[in-house]
């Protein structure tokens, strides 16, 4: 995995890639050449991370590739001066620019994960999976599969007989549950969550 994302960076000639490490005591050396670290989610206990940012005098701006949640929720806390977090399917292209704008002192990333971040909801659904699952009703389940499918409100009320007015305030109650603001967080969280499979 870290060599293919070092091998993404170097494709663009904007980004030099300075040191490349398993660990955080392999870089130690190289801290005062890097403007932005770039971390795989997991690869490195959050702790050992904050300790380590912390020592250094001058913390580069920090990317998180990957999707576990603790690791987003503990990243606001960090001595940054930027942040960003990108899924593990981000393209050449989001992760080229996100680095860019790092550099620049930007905060950057994947709406999905970073929107509660910045709102400050970090919702219990991207921490309990099981908790969500027992969240939503049977019907609500039945409404985002169809959501997943791509069917508008009055397609979804015509396939299960009910009302398109029932299926907004179902697909409002999903939003709410999910943590969502529309249509396509929610799939991607049902999906996320293993809830719904695309």
């Amino acid at each position: 995995m870290r060599a293919g994302l070092r091998a993404l960076l170097t494709n663009n000639k904007n980004i030099d890639v300075v040191a490349e490490a398993a660990n955080l005591s392999e870089l130690t050396k190289s801290m005062d050449l890097v403007d932005v670290l770039v971390v795989m989610d997991g690869s490195i206990a959050n702790p050992d991370l904050a300790n380590f940012l912390e020592e250094l005098e001058e913390p580069p701006a920090l990317m998180i590739v990957g999707d576990q949640f603790e690791s987003l929720v503990s990243l606001i806390e960090l001595p940054l001066r930027a942040w960003g977090i990108l899924s593990l399917e981000a393209s050449e292209d989001e992760l080229t620019s996100a680095v860019a704008a790092l550099n620049q002192g930007l905060i950057t990333g994947d709406p999905l994960l970073i929107t509660p971040l910045l709102s400050g909801n970090t919702n219990r659904a991207l921490e309990d999976k099981d908790l969500v699952v027992e969240d939503l009703t049977a019907r609500e389940m039945e409404v985002l599969e169809l959501l997943s499918e791509g069917l508008a409100n009055k397609q979804i009320a015509y396939e299960l007989e009910i009302s398109e007015h029932t299926v907004k305030f179902h697909v409002s109650s999903i939003y709410n549950k999910l943590g969502a603001t529309n249509r396509t967080e929610a799939v991607t969280l049902g999906a996320r969550l293993g809830i719904i499979v695309l």
